[in-house]
């Protein structure tokens, strides 16, 4: 045991700069992000005079969901240029391994982008009466990044894959026209 405590002692030692340097750029991206957060939203909570609050609270979920990735990204590069790996090799492996990514999960990428344009068009909201495909009749409980989820009349919740999607009416909005 006392081997890797020295072990993990020398390693820190020897990379005490770029440990540093990676933990002031954490700190510093997680201010960042709850910075962009915070103003996005006030900018969004600004104009839920104009939208329903279920919309701007989804859209705000979305865009943060959003931010989070990018700068996860941005960190990845940034530990990547601290212990002096060549970035562009490795952006361009990623690429092709990207291409091949989205070949074997296209089903899931478009599950992803169809229910982003289900949220900002603002088909449906939570809590919301909405029949799909003129088989599945429910209200409205909850989205993720992949799925719509609907409890039934009968209690049940069904999990509908947002690029199953077709036909969308909203019960809610036809009886009060909003």
């Amino acid at each position: 045991m006392q081997v890797y405590y020295s072990l993990i002692f020398n390693l820190l030692s020897q990379f005490k700069d770029e440990i540093q340097s990676i933990l002031i750029f954490t700190l510093f991206l997680v201010l960042i992000y709850f910075l962009i957060a915070k103003i996005l939203s006030l900018a969004f909570k600004a104009s839920a005079k104009l939208f329903h609050l279920e919309r701007v609270v989804t859209i705000i979920k979305t865009v943060k969901m959003i931010l989070r990735f990018i700068l996860l990204f941005i960190f990845f590069i940034f530990v990547l240029k601290q212990f002096k790996l060549n970035v562009n090799a490795i952006l361009t492996g990623a690429g092709a391994l990207g291409a091949v990514l989205v070949l074997i999960f296209q089903n899931n990428l478009r599950d992803v982008f169809t229910g982003w344009l289900f949220v900002f068009e603002d088909v449906f909201r939570k809590n919301e009466e909405i029949i799909i495909n003129n088989s599945f009749k429910g209200k409205v409980i909850d989205f993720t990044s992949r799925y719509l989820i609907l409890e039934t009349e009968n209690g049940s919740k069904v999990f509908i894959p947002f690029s199953q999607i077709n036909i969308v009416e909203n019960l809610s909005r036809k009886n009060n026209g909003s």
